[in-house]
């Protein structure tokens, strides 16, 4: 894009060589005898002196842990990159050696060194699972049974990147994506649309519940989403296109398998937020909901997002709502300023109420948010809303009350909606769904609360299924969508004569004349009587 990210002050000795790691999180330059890694903004990690002099190249491994240098007599040497760590709720994982990682858990107060025979290049810690993958295979060990891991044969022996979910986890081999269960079985070598993988990185593949997403290897800037065992597509062959380049993408592993949620990034770091819902409204596009995105991450144990912009920590407490209505992201979201941290802090994981952040100099820290909305989705998910208005009612925050209502108006549970709408004195919202718990047609009443969540599609879907065409006519008519209503009583050959009436009507409040070419053709086939025209709407 352009800007400026880094600066360095001139160095001692000239620099004879620079390379990014795979993944672009590092850099590596020597000079005439040493090698110096930085983090992606120019923040020093480590710097050591090489044997021999003259180095004239340096190269990374494909999965980025190792470091080669040759110098101008010939010689290569081989590094690894050993200062390294992450961290999984109580736990923190720290690599000492090449094939010595040191497991802290600081709720039991316990410490224990894991040895392999093999270096390790690759691990991952989330959902009770650490997986540590050498050159050959990986090992899965389950959370308080360290020392009886699974062992996984990787096939071409050359580990790119590995991602977990809850029940399976992905590792790149070679440019094939396996996918195994964490009892070590093969589950699927997803293709992905047939598109070559061996140039994606991490960010570019992500995993959740029964589907992964992937960007395309070529263009950067289409999405695919497919099944995790067969690669075949799951919400159509077309994938998204995005105008720009997506640099990272994530589902939500909390939103429910039939209206899962993707959270996507571009070269312009602005966040982008689609729901890939499977229902009645299959018109899919992405969302805008935030600019100047550094970095951000799902919660793993239920639907919230976290983002870093303009030194501030955001947290979206319910996303699955804010596609449905935008305006909410003004209301719920919370902030909390982190720039006493400093600059380029990026955030590592989010589990429970902790998020943990890293900075550029690789230390990591964690920061605790309010575990309310947390605890009110669990409510919401168990199906208990009478003690999610109890827990809104206890804690007295709006933020909560506007967390119930969207919760409440997603799952179509109007009691919970009107009472939360009460409580932020929201009396036009209240009057609506008093009307429609008023209304006795099953298929108006789905159509209503469709409406309520800013669904028009789907309304409009449920009316014309049912076989009142007139009743999904006049709803783009009070929407004012009249080249909708036109196309709808056209298609269906009646109730012509009601969009012209209405549409006249309209323009002649404004003083306006008639400028599209349907409407001036129509007008002239059909009489308005507005006797007649009432007495459809009355038998409807």
């Amino acid at each position: 894009m352009g800007q400026l990210l880094f600066k360095s002050a001139p160095r001692l000795y000239p620099i004879t060589s620079i390379a990014w790691s795979p993944d672009g999180a590092f850099c590596a330059f020597t000079t005439f005898s040493s090698v110096c890694v930085s983090s992606a903004y120019g923040s020093d990690i480590l710097e050591g002196s090489m044997d021999g002099d003259g180095i004239s190249s340096v190269c990374w491994s494909p999965e980025g842990s190792q470091l080669v240098v040759g110098n101008s007599t010939g010689r290569i040497q081989i590094s690894h990159l050993v200062k390294g760590g992450l961290t999984w709720a109580s736990y923190n994982v720290t690599k000492i050696a090449p094939n010595t990682l040191q497991l802290r858990d600081h709720f039991n107060e316990t410490v224990e060194l894991l040895e392999f025979r093999d270096d390790v290049i690759l691990w991952s810690f989330k959902y009770g699972y650490l997986l540590l993958v050498s050159q050959s295979h990986c090992l899965v060990h389950k959370e308080n049974g360290w020392n009886s891991p699974i062992t996984v044969e990787l096939r071409d022996k050359c580990p790119q990147f590995i991602k977990q979910t809850e029940k399976y986890f992905l590792i790149m081999d070679a440019g094939i994506l396996y996918v195994f269960s964490y009892d070590g079985a093969l589950q699927g070598t997803p293709r992905i649309s047939n598109q070559r993988l061996a140039t994606l990185t991490a960010d570019h593949v992500t995993a959740a519940k029964e589907v992964i997403a992937a960007r395309n290897s070529s263009d950067g800037k289409s999405i695919h989403c497919c099944h995790y065992r067969t690669g075949k597509p799951v919400y159509g062959d077309k994938p998204l296109v995005h105008s720009g380049q997506v640099t990272k993408l994530e589902l939500d592993p909390g939103s429910p398998t039939g209206d899962q949620l993707l959270a996507f990034t571009d070269a312009g770091r602005d966040l982008y937020l689609l729901s890939l819902s499977s229902g009645l409204n299959r018109v899919r596009s992405s969302l805008k909901i935030a600019g100047g995105v550094t970095s951000f991450a799902w919660n793993c144990d239920c639907s919230m997002l976290v983002m870093i912009r303009e030194e501030e920590l955001c947290v979206v407490p319910y996303p699955p709502a804010v596609p449905n209505d935008p305006a909410l992201l003004d209301k719920f979201t919370i902030r909390q300023n982190i720039r006493e941290y400093g600059k380029h802090v990026t955030i590592e994981s989010f589990v429970g109420h902790q998020v943990t952040l890293q900075r550029a100099d690789g230390l990591t820290f964690p920061v605790y948010l309010s575990p309310y909305p947390s605890k009110l989705q669990q409510f919401v998910s168990n199906g208990q809303w009478d003690s999610a208005q109890r827990l809104c009612s206890s804690i007295k925050m709006e933020m909560l009350w506007v967390c119930l209502a969207a919760m409440a108006v997603h799952y179509k549970q109007l009691d919970a909606a009107q009472v939360a709408f009460a409580a932020l004195r929201e009396t036009d919202k209240i009057l609506y769904i008093d009307a429609i718990k008023k209304m006795n047609n099953v298929a108006m009443i789905k159509a209503e609360t469709a409406l309520l969540q800013n669904g028009r599609t789907e309304a409009e879907t449920i009316l014309l299924q049912a076989g009142l065409p007139l009743k999904a006519i006049m709803l783009n008519l009070q929407l004012f969508q009249f080249e909708k209503a036109l196309e709808l009583a056209v298609k269906h050959d009646s109730n012509i004569d009601v969009v012209v009436a209405y549409r006249r009507k309209y323009l002649e409040q404004f003083g306006w004349t008639e400028t599209i070419p349907r409407f001036i053709e129509y007008a002239k086939k059909v009489d308005i009587d507005w006797d007649a025209i009432e007495e459809k709407l009355v038998d409807e």
